[in-house]
């Protein structure tokens, strides 16, 4: 796992969201989430171009998610950051949210950037 510096950094600060998809693992027996970001407040024809700096990054083992407010148009997640949870959680040693306008915090294990 990498360190919560690193991987607060792959974060843009206004991330649009391009994808969000949510999986069930049937023999781990754990939702894994999928989430594809891309810098600042674009128009969604632009989402995947070149022009836009966009994040593929894959959480392990995700629980206790809270997603409000989703939809109705692009989606933006203001400062996005990650630390490291207290024990007690069972399987998860992270936790994510979004620190201006909480519409989103989930549990997980571990995440891999799938842009690198």
């Amino acid at each position: 796992m990498k360190s919560i510096e690193e991987i607060n950094s792959w974060f843009p600060k206004d991330a649009s969201v391009a994808n969000l998809q949510i999986d069930f693992d049937r023999r781990e027996l754990q939702y894994n989430l999928m989430l594809v970001l891309v810098d600042g407040d674009v128009a969604i024809r632009e989402i995947g171009s070149d022009v836009q700096k966009q994040i593929t990054l894959y959480f392990w083992n995700v629980s206790n998610l809270k997603l409000e407010k989703f939809g109705g148009g692009l989606q933006q997640f203001v400062h996005l950051e990650v630390s490291r949870m207290r024990a007690g959680h069972e399987g998860n040693n992270y936790f994510i949210e979004e620190i201006e306008t909480d519409n989103i915090s989930f549990n997980f294990s571990s995440v891999d950037n799938l842009t690198e």
